[in-house]
């Protein structure tokens, strides 16, 4: 319910996008993410607090989701950031099994982000591939998919079938 916010909701309705499901959340802030470019290309995120956990998307609630919207949907996008928040997680893990049981297209772009998870890596790895089983399409980066699959950089860019292989229910994945 922040400036923020009220800013994106704007911007989305001013281009047209339905924003009936956009929640806000009393006294939590729209998180601001900062993305830089080194001098070699790589990606540097920034702008994050000691407390990842105080923003209004830790606190996706799936009981303000109206479930026919779903019903009429083609596909649903999702990320993995939330899953660092158990609420969130919570919800999103709710979405997951509603979509299957729909026959709903899912999508889900991987977002790994140490800074977010307060639990030891390697499970926060363990809830991202039990998150992406049943995913109809997957987008992740080369270093998101070695950290995934443990598999090195020519594997991955070379032969991504073999991501494929490793998720049921998926017919797609994307290696940016």
């Amino acid at each position: 319910d922040d400036a923020d916010g009220q800013k994106l909701k704007q911007v989305l309705s001013d281009e047209g996008i339905p924003t009936k499901t956009l929640q806000t959340v009393k006294g939590k802030k729209t998180r601001r993410v900062f993305v830089t470019r080194t001098e070699d290309g790589d990606r540097e995120f920034a702008g994050f607090p000691d407390d990842t956990s105080n923003f209004a998307d830790c606190s996706f609630d799936m009981a303000q989701i109206d479930g026919t919207m779903l019903y009429a949907a083609d596909f649903l996008v999702t990320g993995t950031l939330g899953l660092a928040y158990p609420e969130t997680r919570e919800a999103l893990t709710q979405l997951k099994q509603f979509c299957m049981e729909i026959g709903l297209v899912r999508f889900v772009d991987v977002n790994w982000r140490p800074v977010f998870w307060k639990q030891p890596e390697a499970k926060a790895k363990e809830i991202i591939l039990e998150y992406l089983q049943g995913a109809s399409l997957i987008k992740m980066t080369d270093e998101e998919a070695m950290w995934l699959f443990d598999m090195d950089q020519d594997q991955v860019l070379d032969k991504p079938a073999t991501i494929l292989k490793r998720l049921e229910g998926c017919v797609g994945v994307l290696v940016t």
